[in-house]
């Protein structure tokens, strides 16, 4: 059995969550100004304007690709070194691709 495997309400959690993050990240790649005098208030950057010149290439809506899953695994492998996990995983075993597809799928009909 894979971590991936839960129940529905799970399933349908996690549906609702990518959703709701594709839709506010497809939001923010389209005002990126906008969207850079919110992620100010979280980033160490100078001022807003600095903050949107290291955020202007960025791709802000949610992939799986090669890059950001070397990130998930860095991630992963810093809670499991610090003790916030207990147990080590294969991150390409346990990413479950089918929500990021399903909640892409469902905005691109909308």
């Amino acid at each position: 059995m894979h971590l991936r495997d839960g129940c529905e309400a799970f399933r349908t959690h996690c549906r609702v969550y990518e959703r709701h993050d594709q839709s506010g990240a497809r939001w923010a790649e389209e005002h990126k100004h906008a969207a850079t005098a919110i992620l100010d208030k979280q980033t160490f950057y100078l001022d807003v304007e600095n903050t949107y010149q290291n955020i202007k290439n960025i791709d802000m809506v949610p992939n799986l690709s090669p890059q950001n899953l070397v990130a998930i695994e860095i991630g992963k492998d810093f809670m499991l070194s610090h003790g916030y996990i207990e147990n080590d995983f294969d991150v390409h075993e346990w990413v479950a691709p089918e929500f990021l597809e399903k909640a892409t799928k469902e905005l691109l009909e909308e």
